[in-house]
């Protein structure tokens, strides 16, 4: 899996992340793979994870056998996190579409996949994919973001013609159900592109996984979604919404879980977890919320 990823990253455009150096830094998964001089590197040093409390939040409704797709998995900091809930078991998609970060993230999630870190591959219920979460529509560039690569995200090659043009595959989530698994959680973090792959999914009307949202009313702009699209699309669906409502970042993975109503509104940008009614964490989280 590393060989591949490295000769897709060398056969690619010269995107400017090959550029940047990545080191070894302490997280709460052991020792793992991140970029030098970045916000999310930053915070993996000071806190042992990104956003850890809202990761925390996030996978304390995995199950350990969960099916799960992680769709803008950066270097892995979320897959990671729910490789310790699921204890060995479950599968995991991750998808990214920078082929270099997607080498990095392959090569971390091996380390802690593997306790023993001799750089043996995970096994089958782990796999990397290098591709774009998006329905195509268009040339796109990738805009790189040098001081935090996690806010990388597709533009219209029109806005940056100078930029490394987009070339790995586009899929919808559809796609990825019908060439992996169908998965009971999705873990939706694309820059921009999390409502049209939502309202483009046949399988989340029908199946109602559990969804885990980043919500930039910014990026989600550039593909033409609100967060009123989006208020709309899960009401209609019968979909429940939660927060972590103490820190997004810090040392320990404390957090509070809040019902709220509307992703309206709410700032530039937060995470929510979206449970449909008839799932049974829906009861659960609902007392956890109760005054």
């Amino acid at each position: 899996m590393i060989d591949r990823f490295r000769k897709v990253a060398k056969k690619g455009p010269r995107h400017a992340l090959s550029l940047k150096t990545t080191h070894l830094v302490e997280s709460c998964f052991g020792p793992i793979e991140a970029y030098v001089d970045d916000v999310i590197t930053d915070q993996i040093i000071e806190f042992g994870n990104h956003t850890r409390p809202e990761f925390a939040f996030a996978c304390s409704v995995l199950s350990p056998r969960a099916q799960l797709f992680d769709l803008g998995a950066h270097i892995g900091t979320f897959s990671m996190t729910a490789l310790g809930k699921m204890m060995g078991g479950g599968r995991i998609l991750a998808v990214e579409g920078n082929p270099v970060t997607a080498a990095i993230l392959s090569r971390n999630l091996m380390r802690v996949a593997d306790p023993k870190q001799r750089g043996r591959q995970p096994g089958r219920s782990i796999e990397v994919l290098n591709a774009f979460v998006a329905v195509q529509d268009g040339d796109f560039a990738i805009q790189e973001n040098r001081a935090n690569t996690g806010a990388s995200m597709l533009v219209p090659r029109a806005t940056g013609p100078n930029m490394a043009p987009a070339v790995q595959p586009f899929y919808g989530i559809d796609a990825l159900v019908d060439r992996y698994f169908p998965p009971d959680y999705i873990k939706l973090d694309t820059e921009g592109t999390e409502g049209q792959v939502l309202t483009g999914s046949r399988f989340v009307a029908d199946a109602k996984p559990l969804i885990y949202l980043e919500v930039n009313e910014r990026t989600l702009a550039a593909f033409g979604t609100t967060t009123s699209d989006l208020d709309d699309l899960f009401g209609r669906l019968g979909y429940g919404l939660y927060v972590n409502s103490f820190d997004r970042n810090g040392g320990h993975d404390l957090y509070r879980i809040d019902r709220i109503t509307t992703l309206t509104g709410r700032g530039a940008f937060f995470d929510v977890l979206c449970v449909p009614v008839t799932h049974e964490m829906y009861k659960v989280l609902s007392r956890l919320c109760a005054p």
